[in-house]
């Protein structure tokens, strides 16, 4: 679902990966389908599945890589 964030879609990744886009990195949390980062300016990214607006992003559209989260 792009929750690898490498902007692939893959069933399954045996090595890490790079995502591009992201710097400052605090912590991460990872699911099954989707993945969040907390960067050092207290922004957050999220990518993977978004059926039900999980993300964050403001839709339902799955995210490849990392894409703000709207916070309102």
């Amino acid at each position: 679902h792009g929750q690898i964030g490498d902007g692939v879609i893959a069933n399954h990744s045996l090595l890490p990966a790079t995502v591009s886009g992201l710097s400052g990195v605090q912590s991460i949390a990872a699911g099954g389908a989707s993945t969040v980062a907390v960067l050092s300016d207290g922004t957050l990214r999220a990518w993977g599945l978004n059926f039900e607006g999980q993300l964050g992003t403001g839709d339902q559209l799955n995210r490849l890589t990392p894409t703000p989260v709207v916070i309102e």
